[in-house]
């Protein structure tokens, strides 16, 4: 796939997520004023990462123990993932194009 490919996939996911997932005082009671709002959703964000993180956290521990992975709680994580840092990017005004920019310099 080329770069500009990419781009058009992401870009077509995160308006999926943004348009599914709008930051605003129905969604968020808590949401402060506007010059907060970033700071709200960095944190908000954090707490998203964290949850999913323990859910893998609980896969991998009965993995463990003997259990075979859940292919269906698996995708559930990994689609949380993917949803998590999409929203993260769009409230920080990072753009598909940096995120891909950071991945090829990182792994060449």
């Amino acid at each position: 796939m080329t770069s500009v490919a990419a781009t058009h996939r992401i870009d077509e996911l995160r308006s999926f997520v943004v348009e599914a997932l709008p930051v605003t005082k129905t969604q968020y009671p808590a949401l402060p004023e506007a010059d907060r709002v970033i700071a709200f959703c960095v944190k908000h964000s954090a707490l998203h990462f964290s949850k999913t993180s323990g859910q893998l956290a609980a896969l991998a521990e009965k993995m463990d123990h003997g259990a075979h992975p859940d292919l269906g709680e698996a995708t559930k994580i990994v689609a949380n993932s993917l949803v998590n840092a999409l929203k993260l990017a769009e409230e920080l005004s990072i753009s598909t194009e940096s995120i891909l920019t950071f991945l090829s310099q990182k792994y060449p």
